[in-house]
């Protein structure tokens, strides 16, 4: 039988690093760092590799060509690594997914349950107010590919919302 640690030094995994924001070449470096320090090979912009690294799911500006590449292994059925910027503490955090970065990745195990702790992180309490603020993905990112228009979407989302609230959203119900 072969074993896993067998595969991952005869793997060639290839990042493509040319179409990731300003703040990913640090990012890209650790990743390939921690990939040659347990054996594995790494190579740039190679489509023939075994597994692709990207930047992000967002396919405009600088990462549009990840599209492709993202089109190519997905299709042949090969992985394709996802790196991004982490939700909590931008820019000091960042995220890694297999085939994505949000629902549908697949997930290395071990994530940290101490976490938050790790971050210094507090709750804050609860609180009731006069706004909600509803925050969306980007329409043109692959995490939406699926969905309805943003524009539908959003006005779904507030309709349901309205049924659970009784905060007033129009201009018009100022003048009420």
């Amino acid at each position: 039988m072969v074993s896993d640690n067998y595969l991952l030094h005869i793997m060639n995994i290839s990042i493509f690093n040319k179409f990731g924001a300003l703040n990913s070449v640090p990012v890209f470096a650790a990743f390939a760092a921690g990939c040659k320090k347990n054996g594995v090979r790494i190579t740039e912009h190679n489509s023939a590799a075994d597994v692709a690294v990207i930047w992000s799911q967002l396919w405009t500006g600088r990462m549009a060509p990840n599209r492709a590449v993202w089109q190519e292994f997905t299709a042949s059925g090969r992985p394709v690594i996802v790196l991004e910027v982490g939700q909590l503490m931008r820019g000091v955090t960042w995220k890694m997914g297999i085939n994505g970065v949000n629902a549908r990745a697949v997930w290395g195990e071990g994530t940290e349950s101490d976490r938050v702790n790790k971050l210094a992180m507090r709750l804050q309490p609860w609180h009731q107010g006069d706004h909600i603020l509803i925050a969306m993905q980007r329409s043109d990112s692959e995490q939406w590919a699926g969905l309805p228009a943003a524009e539908q979407w959003l006005e779904h989302t507030v309709n349901r919302i309205r049924e659970h609230t009784c905060l007033l959203y129009t201009s018009d119900a100022a003048d009420e």
